[in-house]
């Protein structure tokens, strides 16, 4: 998978803007800036879900995952498969997410993110 901001969420700060050249940055500047957002992504999800650090590896890296390309207050709207979750039903929420606008815009990221909430809790 690829990576990139989604700037309508997160926009950019102006430090960050002033790193821009011609709409780009360095690929260093890029990969600083996925671990910054990933690890805000992680915290979000940690602070406001308690089942959160519980969750087998792979489930949690969805997650974030989520949070990373939809930004937290979208991601929040997922409620019902979030009660999935939480209650390990990842069966039924990897059909409710299947079913979802988000799920048939990300196209194979999202296949991918489905198969580690419904797949086997090894790595």
């Amino acid at each position: 998978m690829g990576y990139g901001r989604n700037i309508e969420s997160n926009p950019l700060s102006v430090e960050e803007n002033k790193l821009l050249k011609d709409g780009k940055v360095s690929k260093s500047v890029a990969m600083r800036w996925l671990k910054e957002e990933l690890s805000r992504s992680y915290d979000s999800l940690d602070r406001n879900f308690k089942f959160f650090k519980a969750l087998p590896l792979k489930k949690q890296g969805a997650l974030v995952d989520m949070v990373y390309n939809l930004g937290f207050s979208k991601f929040k709207t997922f409620k019902n498969t979030l009660k999935e979750i939480e209650l390990r039903d990842y069966e039924k929420a990897a059909q409710r997410l299947e079913a979802s606008l988000w799920y048939k815009q990300v196209k194979n990221r999202g296949k991918v993110i489905v198969g580690f909430i419904r797949g086997s809790d090894e790595l």
